[in-house]
């Protein structure tokens, strides 16, 4: 297990790089530690665009901040916050 592995856990998965950014903006300004991540794949044969869709991004959050973020994402956005990762 690398230490990202044991410092951070999934939050949303499968959304595109813009709903990455928002929810980054939202959580970086509650001071909670994430970062955007995608698969390996050639971006700039394919576009960002085409990118996310064929492949989707993932935002990884502090994992002692999941339960906070999740609070602070489904605040943000409602209940049907898209790909966001159901509660262990």
């Amino acid at each position: 297990m690398t230490p990202v592995d044991a410092d951070f856990a999934v939050l949303l998965e499968g959304v595109d790089h813009v709903a990455v950014s928002l929810a980054k903006n939202v959580l970086e300004q509650a001071g909670i530690p994430c970062l955007g991540a995608g698969p390996d794949f050639d971006i700039i044969e394919l576009g960002q665009a085409v990118h996310d869709m064929v492949r989707g991004r993932r935002l990884l959050v502090a994992r002692r901040e999941l339960a906070r973020a999740r609070a602070l994402l489904v605040a943000a956005w409602g209940e049907d916050v898209p790909g966001l990762v159901p509660a262990p």
